[in-house]
């Protein structure tokens, strides 16, 4: 089997573990759910689900993981624009949203901070913060908690405010907190 089918079948594999893992999000609590019930719903191996992750909540870290690399494929084949960037940023909260509703009803929306600390970390280094400085960090855990309460809350509302709206009102934010 060569390398590039094997990594695309271990990904196909992932994917089909996160998919089942949500349907079963959607009708009974995270705490119950069982290596079990994952592998009965996904038809895969219990024996492929440990191989992949060591615990249910490493399957929302990969997948969170891959959804943000996507992301940042998708801000960096772009020239460097705020509006853009900010843009791109609720499209893909939008695009996930299912994922972030129910991460939000298990009380799991932590494992997206983590994430999001991650991610705002590369992004305000590459297009807002220049060089380093002894207020680098605090501009990075303010602009990542902001974003990611924003998130929530848009998404707990059920993203009432259309998505020009919101790119609106960050792009204010990030004008007075980052310049």
């Amino acid at each position: 089997m060569s390398q590039i089918k094997r990594i695309n079948q271990v990904e196909q594999s992932r994917l089909e573990v996160y998919k089942a893992l949500l349907k079963l999000m959607k009708i009974q609590p995270f705490e119950s759910i069982s290596y079990r019930n994952i592998s009965d719903e996904s038809h895969l191996s219990r024996q492929t689900l440990y191989r992949h992750f060591d615990k249910k909540e490493d399957i929302f870290h990969w997948y969170i993981t891959r959804v943000f690399n996507e992301f940042l494929k998708r801000v960096n084949s772009s020239p460097p624009s705020n509006r853009d960037n900010v843009r791109s940023a609720f499209k893909f909260c939008d695009e996930n949203s299912e994922l972030l509703e129910l991460l939000v009803k298990h009380n799991l929306q932590h494992l997206f901070l983590k994430r999001v600390e991650e991610f705002a970390s590369i992004i305000l280094k590459k297009y807002y913060i220049s060089g380093e400085s002894s207020t680098s960090l605090y501009k990075e855990k303010y602009f990542a908690g902001g974003f990611y309460l924003m998130i929530i809350t848009w998404i707990s509302n059920g993203k009432r405010e259309s998505i020009p709206v919101m790119e609106e009102l960050l792009l204010e934010l990030i004008s007075t907190v980052l310049y």
